[in-house]
């Protein structure tokens, strides 16, 4: 854990501080079967042991991303799911997802499918997801006759769904993609910014990435109970400014709601491709940010502190 002094979207240091909470391993919510995970990795694996550990949440006043401080780095991440993959063996599997939610990605699938075909030109396309759980996403895409690959610690996907490995390291550098997937992935990333510089070595001349992560905060400044899960807190406009931060150029940025997993969520959705000359706009990214996370009164008080 540390207290980084740049923004992982944007590189600017000029944060405020908009929420604290201190966590106590005493504290009831702990002691809930999805909550003893998170506890461990909270307390023993990212804060040495610590029984009090407080964060207090920032706002960056350059492009709106918001975080908690002390945050996690990638060595933290990567033990936080290297400890999940040998404690929990059904994660991301679809006994977990019910025939009605199923349907509902399904169709998204499709969905997206339709926003790329415009764009790409390829009948048949090389298809990555990137954090895909079992890859049960990529059904309908293999079954129109797209080839699909799979990375995620997920050891079990499903028939016909090519796995390559854990992260993006075990991909081999000549294979590259039409369309690389991350949905709800780069909320979960230490360093978003390079996570996503790095998609561009894998994918092909034109090729694009889709990209959703969920937009929370409304009304709650402060850290929530779960200060394992996410790690990073996006509005659409810092969404997008993260993608074109690291080199992308922004077909499509926008605010929709959704499902994930049966649950019903606001999501920042991006369809992008590389492109070194692209330029990132800032304006109203922090605006929009303060009004979503605070009351209009709070929003006041906020500004003349």
């Amino acid at each position: 854990m540390h207290n980084t002094t740049i923004c992982p979207i944007c590189s600017k240091n000029d944060w405020s501080k908009i929420g604290t909470r201190m966590y106590n391993d005493a504290d009831q919510y702990w002691n809930t079967p999805n909550f003893e995970f998170r506890k461990h990795i909270f307390f023993n694996i990212w804060n040495n042991g610590s029984s009090n550990v407080e964060l207090k949440r920032h706002v960056c006043k350059t492009c709106g991303f918001v975080i908690d401080l002390p945050r996690p780095s990638i060595e933290d991440v990567s033990k936080k799911y290297q400890y999940l993959d040998s404690v929990r063996e059904d994660m991301e599997t679809t006994h977990n997802i019910s025939e009605k939610s199923m349907k509902k990605e399904y169709k998204q699938s499709l969905e997206i499918l339709n926003l790329v075909e415009p764009v790409l030109n390829n009948k048949f396309l090389d298809i990555l997801d990137y954090g895909g759980g079992d890859g049960h996403m990529l059904i309908p895409m293999e079954k129109m006759g797209h080839k699909c690959y799979l990375v995620d610690y997920n050891k079990s996907p499903v028939s016909k769904i090519i796995r390559l490995g854990d992260t993006l390291d075990d991909i081999p550098r000549d294979l590259k993609f039409d369309l690389i997937l991350c949905r709800h992935v780069i909320e979960h990333l230490a360093s978003p910014k390079e996570f996503v510089m790095e998609f561009k070595n894998f994918l092909k001349k034109d090729g694009l990435i889709y990209a959703v992560v969920p937009i929370q905060l409304s009304n709650n400044p402060d850290p929530q109970k779960d200060p394992v899960t996410h790690i990073n807190f996006f509005q659409e406009d810092s969404f997008r400014i993260l993608f074109e931060n690291a080199g992308y150029n922004t077909i499509i940025s926008k605010k929709k709601r959704t499902t994930y997993h049966g649950n019903r969520r606001i999501v920042a959705q991006v369809l992008a491709k590389p492109d070194e000359n692209s330029k990132t706009s800032y304006e109203g990214s922090y605006k929009t940010t303060l009004s979503y996370v605070f009351h209009r009164s709070l929003v006041k008080y906020f500004k003349n502190h």
